[in-house]
């Protein structure tokens, strides 16, 4: 005979007495969408930092919905580097851009929100430009995902 059970969130929902929502980012989601486009020179060199639109403080960033769409490459080799002046690899580290097409930050790997991390507050969202030869101009679109409660 088939099994009738309740999903994690419901079973939370049933413990409150059904009365309210356990946690509206896990139930509900409210997901947004940071999107930023940086524009490349050939003036540009490895150890960049751009600075790109901030994040809410203490909303929680979805790395697995994130991702960096590589227009037009800006150099012929180059990483970078994704994240907070305190953590700047906190949510992409190394992705290489000199390859046209979508880098995901981080492959669906671990247990679901283990790869939520909360935007520090006052802490600047930074693009770093790594190991950069024979810059270009260049395209490169950041979509970050993230929650707000």
């Amino acid at each position: 005979m088939a099994a009738t059970t309740k999903s994690t969130e419901y079973a939370k929902y049933d413990t409150l007495g059904m009365t309210s929502r356990p946690d509206s980012i896990t139930a509900e989601g409210r997901i947004r969408f940071l999107n930023d486009i940086i524009d490349t020179t050939a003036d540009n060199a490895a150890a960049d930092v751009i600075t790109l639109l901030p994040l809410p403080a203490g909303a929680l960033v979805d790395k697995r919905r994130s991702f960096i769409h590589v227009e037009t490459k800006p150099a012929a080799t180059v990483t970078c580097d994704l994240g907070f002046t305190s953590d700047p690899d906190g949510i992409c580290d190394g992705a290489n851009l000199a390859v046209a097409g979508i880098i995901q930050m981080k492959e669906g790997t671990g247990a679901l929100g283990s790869d939520l991390l909360a935007v520090p507050k006052s802490d600047p969202l930074i693009l770093t430009l790594n190991t950069m030869t024979t810059p270009q101009v260049g395209k490169v679109r950041v979509s970050i995902a993230y929650y707000v409660r």
